[in-house]
């Protein structure tokens, strides 16, 4: 009797771990390919891309079907690649993103529905804007065209697969990146470009102005978190309130000027 219960608990022992064995394999296929050698997160976007450079009959340089790919490590908006060369993006997938414009307005932040990049075509031989893609719209490169802008970056244009609605069209450089990065650290996205957080006060100390005076804020209202090219001189922010925003407040005579404020981390919650 006992051999037959050691024999059972051995069996279920066995059981199990084929199993969970099992479990963890389907988990790990049904998210994971091994493409290049590498292992590769299969995302939306590279399902998208893929189905799109199949029956578009995209190609690639070589003349044959478009290699897809996911590189959120690849510099976006046209900047050099860690050699100071132009980065490779046909074949990436990426996002529209609106530029990082540092002299954006209240009107182009909060007055219009939502943020939107330039769409162009080439018609006999001239570029001409047919319309605009949503800030966020995935897309994968076929083709780029970018010279050295003399400042170490490059600028140009690319075309581009629309990953929501399997159309080509040309954008400008500048507004592709291939990270999304409204989904990082609200303290991490100026790094790569412009947000909008809402404002939302939990207990602790409050924000303050650029000349380190305590700000008063409404819960809910809109902060712009501005793109940071790494020359602000704002020295305010330390461990605890480490987020610089923009808010826009009315003055007495109606117009509508910027204020730099601190916040803390917690304070913000990324909404667009």
């Amino acid at each position: 009797m006992k051999n037959n219960r050691a024999a059972l608990r051995r069996g279920s022992v066995r059981a199990f771990c084929i199993l969970a064995a099992a479990l963890m394999l389907c988990l790990c296929t049904g998210a994971f390919a091994v493409d290049d050698s590498e292992l590769v997160l299969i995302t939306p976007e590279l399902i998208l891309a893929r189905d799109a450079a199949v029956r578009m009959n995209l190609k690639g340089p070589d003349g044959n079907t478009l290699q897809v790919r996911s590189s959120p490590n690849t510099p976006g908006r046209g900047n050099a690649d860690a050699e100071g060369k132009a980065p490779e993006y046909i074949g990436e997938i990426g996002f529209a993103a609106l530029p990082n414009d540092p002299e954006m307005s209240k009107f182009s932040v909060f007055d219009k529905a939502y943020w939107v990049v330039p769409e162009y075509e080439l018609r006999e031989g001239n570029l001409v804007q047919t319309g605009s893609i949503p800030h966020k719209t995935p897309l994968v490169v076929t083709e780029q065209k970018l010279e050295p802008d003399g400042n170490g970056n490059y600028t140009g244009l690319l075309r581009v697969v629309r990953l929501d609605m399997a159309r080509e069209c040309v954008i400008d450089a500048s507004c592709f990146v291939t990270l999304p990065y409204w989904s990082l650290p609200i303290r991490e996205v100026s790094e790569y470009g412009c947000c909008i957080a809402v404002y939302r006060e939990t207990p602790g100390e409050g924000p303050r102005d650029e000349n380190g005076n305590a700000f008063v804020i409404r819960d809910g209202t809109r902060v712009l978190i501005p793109f940071d090219n790494g020359e602000s001189t704002n020295s305010l922010s330390d461990a605890v309130l480490n987020v610089w925003g923009v808010v826009f407040r009315e003055a007495e005579d109606g117009t509508v000027a910027p204020v730099n404020v601190c916040f803390r981390e917690a304070d913000l919650i990324l909404n667009y």
